[in-house]
């Protein structure tokens, strides 16, 4: 079961350098994502390229990066869900992996507005619409960058929650307690018993 985190500082260490990637099956780019963002990281686009001959677009529902001049496509698709696109942002550093094509998505989170307690809602099950959905279930799940009135809601929720656990675990002390009592109340009462028939039956045997 995968573990979930509402503050960046409560992440391991080896969470945090071991974060998980889900990289598509036609290689054209890996992804990962945290409660509020997705981070892409286009693997077709040539380290060599200059920056200024890439064209990315952003779309509510979609992306496409291409090459400005040739017009070839490195990466497109239709998105899960949507994004802002006015928040979205990218770079390429020249480099592979997360030192070349990067783009980063603000995500839309339309789901908070209905449901803000529905956290597990904002995780994208897959990237774009075409492929198959990722089991995210063993991964751990960074929360921590949600909307603040989001994360005080939270808050305020869980210390409600604890509070409700500290009671019912006192609760549960006092009729630990309480049952301990009885029960040795009754072993005490029981050995008295024991003591006066055998009182009791000393001087029957002995007299026969």
């Amino acid at each position: 079961m995968s573990r979930v985190y509402y503050d960046a500082a409560e992440k391991p260490e080896e969470v945090t350098l071991g974060e998980v990637w889900a990289e598509l099956a036609d290689g054209s780019c890996r992804w990962r994502q945290t409660g509020s963002e997705i981070k892409i990281v286009a693997l077709k686009v040539p380290p060599e390229l200059p920056p200024r001959e890439l064209a990315v677009e952003f779309q509510p529902y979609s992306l496409r990066v291409a090459n400005r001049k040739t017009g070839k496509v490195y990466l497109e698709g239709e998105l899960e869900r949507g994004i802002v696109p006015e928040e979205c942002v990218w770079m390429h550093s020249g480099g592979i992996n997360e030192d070349g094509c990067v783009l980063l998505l603000q995500k839309m989170n339309l789901e908070l507005l209905q449901r803000q307690w529905a956290h597990s809602q904002m995780w994208w099950p897959k990237l774009f619409t075409h492929h198959g959905e990722i089991a995210w279930d063993d991964y751990e799940k960074d929360y921590s960058d949600l909307p603040e009135v989001v994360l005080r809601k939270h808050r305020t929720v869980e210390a409600k929650r604890d509070e409700v656990r500290k009671l019912e675990q006192a609760e549960k002390g006092v009729r630990e307690s309480l049952q301990e009592r009885d029960d040795a109340r009754k072993r005490q009462r029981q050995e008295r018993l024991h003591f006066l028939r055998t009182e009791l039956a000393f001087p029957l045997r002995f007299f026969f």
